[in-house]
């Protein structure tokens, strides 16, 4: 009974009261993911600065359409945003971090049955 109530109440975390989404285990996830690169030594000067001077327009961007995540719309929004240059700078750290997104999201859907789900690497709707 605990149990129940505990997940029913975090049902209300989301953004709508018709959709399951946890926004604070999607902002959690976001945030440790990108975090990661924040303080990784193996990127040079130039990519550690496109990855801080961008972080807020990233995390603005996933934050507003997290319940709706779609890999390839962040790496079109980023392409955007960057321009090819920067852009390709660190086109692996983009794709590696859309991919980790999806069990990110997956998380903070609560398994409502709405959209894709990842379960071992392998995407089922």
């Amino acid at each position: 009974m605990i149990r129940l109530a505990f997940r029913t109440s975090l049902a209300r975390i989301g953004k709508s009261s018709d959709s399951r989404f946890i926004d604070g285990f999607w902002q959690e996830a976001v945030d440790d993911l990108y975090s990661r690169f924040e303080y990784d030594s193996s990127y040079n000067p130039g990519q550690q600065a496109i990855l801080a001077e961008n972080k807020e327009a990233i995390y603005n961007y996933l934050f507003q359409n997290g319940d709706e995540y779609d890999p390839n719309n962040l790496l079109n929004f980023l392409e955007n945003l960057l321009g090819d240059a920067k852009y390709a700078a660190l086109s692996e750290t983009w794709s590696t971090f859309s991919e980790e997104l999806l069990d990110a999201w997956d998380h903070a859907t609560g398994g409502d049955g709405v959209g894709g789900k990842k379960f071992m690497g392998v995407e089922y709707d």
